[in-house]
């Protein structure tokens, strides 16, 4: 059986949306009314890092919405070096999911198995084909565009030289500028990036502005 975890205080964002402390093992999902966990439970590893930008927090904050029990295993640097870890993802990455003995890497992937598991979560959009398109094209920007743009910022860029990695990093900021500027003019007037609802697009969105 799957081990229990204790359930961290939980701050809240503009939306809603529970964000786990910071530090915290991890939090179970809703259980039935005696406490027992149901059968079906999704793990999701995520990094020891204050500077990861809670990238893999999206997908503990969509599993909140779910009616599924789930677990949010929390693994270091080094656990991800492991055999164990290696085992579920032999890139030694993150995020991996685990539902049901079977494990799912890359982000999208694992956002969308989330909402298709998890249908009466309401995940993917409105239910037709131009809704769940939207969702995805939102993600698509925040994961293939935004995210990386980060990197500059976060990451080592001392190889470059100093001069080279100052113009670097003021390309980033410029270029970040833009992408939120842009995902701020969208969201005048409403409260979600895709339809009337939370869709798999909003808690990414969410931990990228952290």
């Amino acid at each position: 059986m799957p081990r229990t975890v204790r359930r961290p205080c939980a701050r809240r964002c503009a939306n809603g949306c529970p964000r786990a402390a910071r530090g915290a093992v991890g939090h179970t999902g809703p259980m039935d009314a005696d406490r027992t966990p149901r059968a079906l439970r999704v793990s999701v590893v995520i990094p020891v890092r204050d500077d990861a930008r809670e990238l893999e927090m999206c997908l503990a904050l969509l599993a909140r919405q779910t009616v599924e029990p789930f677990e949010v295993v929390v693994v270091s640097r080094e656990q991800r070096r492991s055999p164990e870890f290696l085992a579920l993802n032999p890139a030694g990455a993150v995020p991996v999911l685990e539902h049901d003995g079977w494990v799912l890497t890359q982000n999208i992937a694992i956002l969308n198995y989330i909402a298709d598991t998890f249908p009466e979560a309401k995940l993917g959009g409105d239910g037709t084909p131009k809704g769940r398109a939207e969702a995805n094209r939102w993600l698509a920007l925040l994961n293939s565009d935004v995210h990386p743009t980060f990197r500059p910022l976060f990451g080592s860029m001392a190889h470059l030289g100093p001069e080279a990695e100052t113009k670097a990093k003021e390309a980033a900021r410029t270029k970040l500028r833009e992408y939120f500027e842009r995902i701020d003019a969208h969201l005048a007037g409403r409260s979600w990036l895709a339809g009337d609802a939370r869709t798999i697009a909003d808690p990414y969105l969410y931990v990228v502005m952290r």
